[in-house]
């Protein structure tokens, strides 16, 4: 009886704590707050759209991806394409939508940025009702408003990925589930089943939601584990069934070629290896900022039992296939995008939770004044945490200076990029066919491929796990084709270090493929016998080469050497220690090198020049040494 009675009027002060919670002043201005929550994350999502953050390759690979398609063409460059190809694995949803948009309004990065832009404010919304039937009303506003500022989320969301629709509808899931839950009533579940469906012909590496959902609902209502699976399952099954009648052949060629790509990379990895793998990308994960800490470790801290245990299975099966997948998660962000709104209800939990602690204190107390306040006062210690967060997405968004981790590959102005598109455009005809990365393509009038591309029609594809054969391609994109090669950041820092695509632009410097325009980080390469006219006459950039990267040439005289042409290596390597005249490695690989063609006199000059660098070099020392009996 006597514990009864205590059991009670713990219940009773438990529910006193959350009726303070939900009735107080801040809460009863829900939707005020909320509308200004709304527009928070609406201007943060869409000032500046289309010029910030800066334009990158991948991002446009989608984005063209989804004009070809709805033109009625399958194909990324000079690649045929479909929702199963191993070089860009992606079903068709996020690309029929952007398409049609693009169709409706206009070819423009503008209108797919927008779209996810929309997606992301659509989700500050979700994570609001999300976090009111997990923990409280304030809970929720409080975590939309963590995700309405988040500098991660806000520009993700303002990039044309394809995971932010892909992060929309598994959240939607979840959300749907909760519902579910708490009401018994069958068409939540019947809306959890469609956005996981959407999911799935949005994105592969949403897997876990389906994981998720069948353990969601074995837990909650078995008897309906079969009806769940079925449809769930409908959208992928249509996919299958729509391929096989368009190109049956294509769609059986092209999951051989996955089952083949899958078991070369999974025999080169133990258990342990991808384990390991898989266990460092959690822990860079959680390295990455607080809110993202804060945000794993406050999902423990959800005080019902089965949201708590709900919310850790949902991170869990969703996070495992993303972090098999992708490595360096802190730089290439966007695939865990769809992680990130459970993370704010994970902070929001952990306010909530300390918020009711001091409450029942002041209840004990008898403190009404003070008790009356506790939402407000804790609401504004969060937008003191995070104030350097909303410091860092308002500056970046209104200066137009929003930074990210892959900036460094990404274009430094798009000014000089549609500058270069329109010297090139005046320059083409629609039959002639370009070199040049994602963010430039888009603008040429003409045919255009990738250096990567290139590189795989000429025998050695980016990655040596992806087969490319001739059949796959629309045209034939070798570089003695093209007309032009454009040479820009993610081209010298990048993608010329993928695969063969050095030795392709070697074999443009060696041709003599001559620069006939720069302007910023684009310089334009002519093809001299594609261009004689315009080749001859516009030499003024003449000798600048092509590759222009010291470590470029040390490889390219590496593989000489190896191959015993120790002529071409000397060659390749003076040109390396030209570039990088202060480095001393330089000039004792190329002493190497004239060891080898026995002219000691030049292996003297060059070892003697790595001791004036570094008196202290061992190697150049004891090589000298040697010298003394030639």
């Amino acid at each position: 009886m006597g514990k009864n009675k205590q059991k009670h009027k713990i219940i009773q002060k438990q529910s006193n704590v959350e009726n303070i919670a939900d009735n107080s002043l801040f809460v009863k201005n829900t939707k005020w707050i909320m509308t200004i929550i709304l527009l928070i994350s609406l201007f943060l999502r869409t000032w500046n759209l289309r010029n910030t953050p800066c334009w990158y390759g991948d991002e446009f690979i989608y984005f063209t991806g989804a004009w070809e398609l709805i033109n009625g063409s399958l194909r990324i460059g000079a690649l045929k394409w479909s929702f199963f190809s191993s070089f860009l694995p992606n079903p068709p949803l996020w690309y029929i939508i952007t398409g049609l948009l693009l169709k409706i309004f206009t070819y423009d990065i503008l209108i797919a940025r927008l779209w996810t832009a929309i997606l992301g404010v659509i989700a500050t919304l979700f994570i609001y009702f999300t976090g009111k039937e997990l923990i409280s009303k304030r809970a929720g506003i409080w975590a939309s408003f963590i995700f309405a500022i988040y500098p991660l989320a806000v520009i993700h969301n303002r990039w044309s990925f394809i995971h932010n629709q892909a992060m929309l509808l598994i959240f939607t899931c979840f959300y749907f589930c909760i519902k579910f839950y708490n009401t018994r009533r069958n068409h939540w579940l019947n809306l959890a089943i469609l956005s996981a469906g959407l999911a799935s012909i949005t994105c592969y590496w949403i897997i876990g939601i389906f994981l998720f959902l069948y353990v969601f609902v074995f837990i909650t209502d078995r008897k309906k584990i079969v009806k769940t699976i079925a449809l769930s399952i409908v959208p992928i099954v249509l996919l299958l069934i729509a391929m096989f009648i368009k190109d049956g052949d294509r769609l059986f060629y092209e999951i051989k070629r996955i089952i083949s790509e899958t078991n070369r990379g999974t025999a080169q990895k133990t258990i342990f290896d991808t384990i390991k793998y898989i266990f460092n990308n959690y822990v860079n994960f959680f390295k990455i900022d607080y809110m993202i800490f804060l945000g794993g470790i406050g999902i423990f801290f959800i005080q019902k039992r089965f949201y708590k245990y709900v919310s850790l299975i949902f991170f869990f099966f969703l996070s495992i296939e993303i972090f098999r997948q992708r490595s360096n998660i802190p730089v290439f962000f966007y695939p865990a995008i769809g992680l990130v709104p459970i993370l704010p209800i994970g902070v929001a939990a952990l306010f909530d939770r300390a918020s009711q602690i001091i409450e029942k204190l002041l209840l004990k107390a008898n403190k009404q004044k003070i008790l009356k306040w506790t939402t407000a006062i804790f609401s504004l210690i969060l937008v003191l945490v995070f104030s350097p967060m909303v410091k860092e997405s308002f500056t970046g968004v209104i200066t137009s200076k929003l930074k990210t981790k892959i900036d460094y590959w990404a274009n430094e102005s798009v000014e000089n990029t549609e500058a270069t598109a329109k010297f090139i455009n005046e320059k083409i005809g629609k039959d002639d066919f370009v070199i040049a990365s994602g963010e430039l393509r888009w603008l040429l009038k003409c045919k255009t491929t990738l250096l990567t591309q290139v590189s795989a029609k000429e025998g050695v594809p980016y990655d040596p796990d992806v087969i490319i054969e001739d059949k796959d391609f629309f045209f034939d994109c070798s570089h003695t084709n093209a007309k032009f090669f454009v040479l820009d950041n993610i081209e010298r820092r990048w993608t010329m270090w993928q695969g063969g695509c050095m030795e392709v632009v070697y074999k443009m410097e060696k041709e003599n493929w001559v620069p006939i325009k720069q302007i910023g980080e684009y310089i334009v390469y002519a093809n001299p016998k594609l261009n004689p006219d315009i080749a001859n006459t516009n030499r003024q950039y003449g000798g600048v080469s092509i590759i222009n990267n010291p470590d470029a040439y040390a490889k390219i005289a590496e593989q000489y050497f190896n191959k015993g042409d120790f002529n071409m290596a000397a060659y390749e390597m003076e040109k390396a220690a030209r570039l990088r005249p202060n480095d001393p490695q330089m000039y004792y690989n190329l002493g190497a090198i004239y060891y080898n063609k026995k002219e000691f006199s030049k292996v003297r000059t060059n070892w003697e020049i790595v001791l004036k660098l570094d008196p202290n070099n061992i190697q150049a020392k004891q090589g000298l040494e040697s010298l003394k009996n030639h």
